[in-house]
């Protein structure tokens, strides 16, 4: 059939060979490949390269469609997530409204708050397009910084250097807010 010129049998060998065709394997990112991708993390970016393998092996691939719920506000918090393709969405519901607080998108992370402290989570998070994570879950980040303690120092240097940020951007809003006061004061005198 296959030799047949008639275009329509060409078409039904066509289809025919597409819907027997197997589908394409989902491509699972390699040690080496997440080991590259957590170095760009600037959580992990501190780390040596044994380090950085041991992260890497103990990481977990996710592949999640557009608008999964990834967790949900005051959810027991069980690990981090990075994100390698796509992007999430964090929300967080207070007093019946709904605000987005971020979107996070390639080589970010997010959940670390409850990841660390093992509060309930502050918002939720869902994807807004087919998105591929990789998972850090507490327990075997536990179990790694028992084996390389510079891993925790070094995730404490980024959560000191957010903290920092954070009090920096306060500061001079509350400034921006007092010249603000005070330019009022002086079109009112």
């Amino acid at each position: 059939l296959s030799d047949d010129p008639d275009p329509m049998v060409q078409e039904i060998i066509h289809r025919a060979e597409r819907s027997i065709a197997p589908e394409p394997e989902k491509t699972m990112i390699s040690t080496i490949e997440k080991i590259l991708y957590l170095n760009t993390i600037p959580m992990f970016a501190r780390l040596d390269a044994a380090q950085l393998r041991l992260l890497a092996e103990v990481v977990e691939e996710e592949d999640r469609p557009a608008q999964d719920v990834i967790f949900e506000q005051n959810e027991a918090p069980d690990a981090l997530y990075m994100v390698v393709h796509g992007s999430v969405q964090i929300i967080r519901k207070v007093n019946g409204q709904t605000r987005t607080l971020s979107v996070q998108g390639e080589h970010t992370y997010f959940g670390e708050m409850g990841f660390l402290d093992g509060q309930p989570r502050s918002g939720a998070a869902t994807t807004t397009e087919p998105t591929v994570l990789l998972t850090l879950s507490h327990d075997a980040f536990k179990d790694a910084i028992k084996d390389e303690p510079d891993i925790a120092l070094s995730v404490l240097s980024e959560i000191t250097n957010l903290l920092r940020q954070a009090r920096l951007a306060e500061e001079s809003a509350l400034l921006e807010s007092a010249h603000l006061e005070g330019a009022t004061a002086l079109i009112r005198a």
